[in-house]
């Protein structure tokens, strides 16, 4: 059976099919997927890819154009089942998209692929989730499944030790592999401080403690500035920013729309990236690899992977109970990153990490 050349690689015979939604929009999952696509093609991986990502259309009519790529990610497993080391990348679902991901890795696993799932979230290794056990099952003997930190891992393994009859097989990659260190740490060197939150503006994401934040530093006396990016759907949220910003017009800046090019500048213009996050179910945030991978320190609370990943400095990660306000503000206020006698957070060989995964395919 003759197959349409891949349109990402112009490849006859794709060896890794891919499905997951791609970006744009540059947010989350899809960045990850794309990033994982482009260093397959890369690394002269043969990839076809499923793109689930659907903006144009929404409701049931979106569902209908998901299911119908579904059905056609199905199709090209059967067409490549004779391919030689034939593999299924798919990122893993949360919502109810695990009925797709369960039959896939079904289809897959009959078919004789091996299935790379690659987990993003912990909804549902807090929590066991039935469809997740299935999908557990359904690619026993020939599933990996990706983790973004080490305590994810175990979570996972505790979770779901008992769904299966062997050991379940997982691998570790932190997004921050993803986005290679382009500048060293930089830490301000006088005593004004510019603080930095980038987000999708929400209470849960810690945008109003960002502000609470900056405001509290200002009262305190120090010659401290602040820049918030992102919009934000929370009417009352944007009432507190507006707010704010009209007490501190010279001092906090809004930038309600993010581009490229504003959003390197963003990094590039503060010293410290606040995060306060509170989302339940946090996992690993890009925009913190973003801001590391640019040499600025991060201030945030440590949910999901965010302990592991950044505590030590020059970052300062609090405890999910602890005041956040007042130990962040005692940090800067008493400059303790510049003394700072922690041992620095660790970091990984990015180039190396990344040619361990990529040899799973």
């Amino acid at each position: 059976m003759m197959q349409a050349p891949n349109p990402r690689t112009g490849a006859d015979t794709p060896r890794v099919i891919i499905v997951g939604g791609l970006a744009p929009p540059m947010v989350g999952m899809g960045v990850v997927t794309s990033r994982v696509a482009d260093a397959l093609d890369a690394r002269g991986k043969t990839i076809a890819t499923i793109n689930l990502t659907i903006t144009h259309v929404g409701g049931a009519v979106r569902q209908m154009v998901k299911a119908g790529r579904i059905l056609k990610g199905a199709a090209l497993l059967w067409a490549n089942r004779r391919v030689e080391g034939r593999t299924l990348y798919m990122p893993c679902d949360a919502g109810a998209g695990k009925i797709y991901m369960l039959f896939l890795a079904m289809v897959a696993d009959r078919l004789g692929y091996r299935t790379i799932l690659h987990h993003h979230t912990f909804v549902y290794v807090y929590e066991r989730d039935p469809m997740i056990a299935h999908i557990l099952r359904a690619i026993e003997k020939s599933g990996v499944h990706v983790m973004l930190c080490g305590c994810m891992e175990r979570q996972f393994l505790e979770r779901y030790a008992h769904d299966v009859h062997g050991p379940i097989g997982t691998t570790v990659l932190k997004n921050e592999i993803l986005f290679p260190r382009v500048e060293p740490d930089r830490l301000p060197k006088s005593a004004t401080i510019t603080l930095g939150h980038l987000s999708n503006l929400t209470w849960e994401k810690g945008s109003g403690e960002f502000l609470d934040l900056f405001e509290h530093l200002v009262e305190s006396g120090v010659d401290a500035y602040a820049q918030l990016a992102g919009g934000t759907a929370d009417p009352a949220l944007e009432e507190k920013i507006k707010v704010v910003t009209a007490r501190h017009p010279d001092r906090l800046k809004w930038i309600a729309r993010t581009t490229p090019e504003n959003k390197a500048k963003f990094f590039t213009d503060i010293d410290f990236f606040v995060f306060p996050t509170r989302y339940k179910v946090e996992g690993q945030p890009l925009v913190l690899a973003e801001a590391r991978a640019r040499g600025v320190p991060v201030i945030t609370i440590d949910r999901g992977c965010i302990g592991e990943d950044h505590l030590g400095a020059p970052n300062l990660v609090v405890a999910q109970d602890a005041d956040f306000k007042a130990i962040a503000s005692q940090w800067l206020i008493e400059r303790r990153f510049a003394n700072s006698s922690e041992p620095h957070s660790a970091e990984i060989d990015a180039n190396d990490a990344m040619e361990r995964f990529i040899d799973l395919f």
